[in-house]
């Protein structure tokens, strides 16, 4: 199901209006790190993580992305869990400079909590995050993100990303 509306974002995205002359759309990838930890439970944990993302911008102030983030599969005491979300998102941009920005999120994200030997766990809440963006020419894009999911089961679910992007 997440993934038939993560479709129906993206196609919405790539709607005629977003493939005019002088438009916003822009996709890209991102590396980092994530950073999970259990809700009532002593248990934390890191591992590699990674992000894809497309998205639109309406100005130089607001944007909506659609993202797929990886939070690889953190292991502390014997206890290996995958991390997955897709997420549609606002972001709310501040140009401190032409080419520099500052950046919020702020969204809904559709997780997956996959613990080895036990029975996955999934739903859906909040997904939020703070970032800093810069723009080389009309098309390079690079950011650094903090972007956190919220989950009945973790007191944090954390990605920390360096990204690249193209704006079309």
């Amino acid at each position: 199901m997440k993934f038939k509306f993560a479709i129906l974002a993206a196609a919405a995205l790539i709607s005629s209006a977003a493939l005019s002359a002088d438009n916003g759309f822009y996709v890209g990838a991102g590396i980092g790190a994530s950073d999970v930890s259990a809700k009532d439970a002593n248990w934390s944990a890191t591992d590699f993580g990674w992000k894809l993302f497309a998205g639109y911008d309406f100005n130089k102030y607001l944007a909506l992305e659609a993202a797929y983030l990886n939070g690889g599969s953190p292991s502390d005491q014997g206890l290996k869990v995958d991390v997955y979300t897709t997420d549609v998102a606002l972001i709310g941009k501040w140009p401190v400079a032409d080419a520099f920005d500052l950046h919020a999120k702020i969204g809904y994200g559709w997780w997956d909590l996959k613990p080895h030997g036990f029975d996955s766990q999934s739903g859906s809440d909040l997904l939020w995050g703070f970032g800093a963006g810069y723009r080389f020419g009309d098309h390079l894009i690079f950011s650094a993100d903090w972007e956190r999911q919220d989950t009945k089961y973790t007191d944090r679910a954390d990605l920390w990303t360096v990204s690249a992007g193209w704006k079309f």
